[in-house]
């Protein structure tokens, strides 16, 4: 008696479902199998039909996102710039807007009241920039400088905090600070080590620029290459500030009544005249300055015009500055009564001094606490003299 094994039927549960199979396909495993409910079918459908809706809504999102945001991208784009943020390091916005500057006290830098009151002050005299001592006639440095020669002469004042502080506050309030550095007068580094400095008629003696009772004051050598590499690493420090110009101040040969007997080791062993050294350190400090930190140089209006022997040995321009700071303090005294006379001179002197200077060069007038009367600033304004940094030592102004 024979018995056949009849085939067992094959439940769900046994079956290995892969991805992409139905139960009701014919390329299911394990043969097609009885096709699900309607109530199933209309489920999976309903399921179906979510998940489709959920990707276009996911698509539309995607979509539009990309569009606003490009959309607010054009528009900030086209958005001026936020004025904090262009504060320090526009040499652009110096020369466009021109330079309406007060000298400001360096011991003011330590007060944020003091600060806030400045630049209110700022404000109320129309200034957009503030001038200030980071290396001052003294020698003596704003910061905290890691250059030896300070550290060994303790020229450092305040602390980098502090001053980044004030910067902060500068920039906040859309002013540009420049940064003026009193070059070869530094009686304390060159009295520190004397073979820095000047000497007497080609002795070793120490020269001082005027009588020591008188309070006469040593000068750093400019054919001194340690020298000149101080000033530099000095002016690489405050440069990393992002302060948005530096102003050379005493950035000559020392004048006065002993320049005749002033001597300076190594001119001969150069062959450079003091002309072509000055001008050729001009050059170098220019190019180790970034392309947003502008370079201006001060001098004597009497010296651009007319030229100084002692100082420059004939004139300081043309150069690779960004401009010249004129300082009017120092010119031929007048002899004329009437204001509106007086006045009407001192245009035609300063037409003359313009007159010398590269016509690409930016022209600033440092200007003496006996001209910072607002009449005054505005009659120079009115006459092409827009670019001006008023200087009062009681910082009254």
């Amino acid at each position: 008696m024979e018995f056949r094994s009849s085939k067992s039927k094959k439940r769900r549960s046994d079956v290995v479902v892969r991805n992409g199979y139905y139960t009701f396909s014919k390329e299911y495993p394990a043969g097609q199998l009885e096709r699900p409910s309607r109530a199933v079918r209309h489920r999976n459908r309903k399921r179906s039909v979510r998940r489709f809706l959920l990707l276009i809504l996911l698509f539309a999102v995607i979509v539009c996102g990309t569009f606003f945001a490009v959309d607010f991208g054009l528009k900030i784009s086209k958005k001026a710039p936020d004025p904090a943020a262009i504060a320090v390091g526009q040499p652009t916005l110096l020369k466009d807007d021109g330079v309406r500057a007060l000298v400001m006290p360096t011991e003011t830098v330590r007060s944020k009241k003091e600060l806030r009151a400045f630049i209110k002050k700022l404000r109320r005299r129309d200034c957009n920039t503030v001038v200030i001592d980071f290396k001052s006639s003294d020698g003596r440095l704003l910061y905290s400088s890691n250059e030896q020669l300070a550290l060994r002469g303790k020229a450092n004042t305040y602390n980098n905090v502090t001053v980044r502080d004030a910067l902060k506050q500068f920039a906040s309030a859309n002013i540009h600070v420049l940064a003026r550095v009193y070059c070869f007068e530094d009686p304390l580094i060159a009295a520190l080590d004397e073979s820095l400095a000047v000497k007497y008629s080609d002795t070793d003696v120490l020269w001082l620029d005027k009588h020591e009772l008188d309070g006469g004051k040593p000068w750093l050598n400019p054919y001194n290459t340690i020298a000149r590499s101080y000033l530099k690493a000095v002016i690489r420090e405050i440069h990393a500030f992002g302060v948005s110009g530096i102003l050379l101040s005493s950035f000559s040969f020392p004048g006065g009544e002993n320049a005749s007997n002033a001597s300076f080791p190594g001119e001969n062993e150069s062959n450079v005249t003091h002309n072509a050294l000055l001008k050729k350190y001009i050059t170098t400090l220019k190019g180790n300055l970034s392309e947003d930190c502008c370079l201006l140089v001060e001098a004597e209006a009497d010296a651009v015009l007319n030229g100084d022997t002692a100082r420059y040995d004939g004139r300081l321009t043309p150069n690779d500055a960004d401009g010249i700071v004129v300082n009017t303090a120092v010119r031929p005294p007048e002899t004329v009564p009437d204001k509106k006379t007086k006045f009407v001179s001192i245009l035609a002197y300063l037409s003359s001094v313009q007159a010398k200077l590269d016509s690409e060069k930016m022209c600033v007038l440092l200007l003496g606490e006996e001209e910072v009367s607002n009449a005054y600033l505005r009659a120079l304004r009115r006459n092409g003299f827009s670019n001006q940094i008023r200087s009062d030592e009681s910082g009254t102004y």
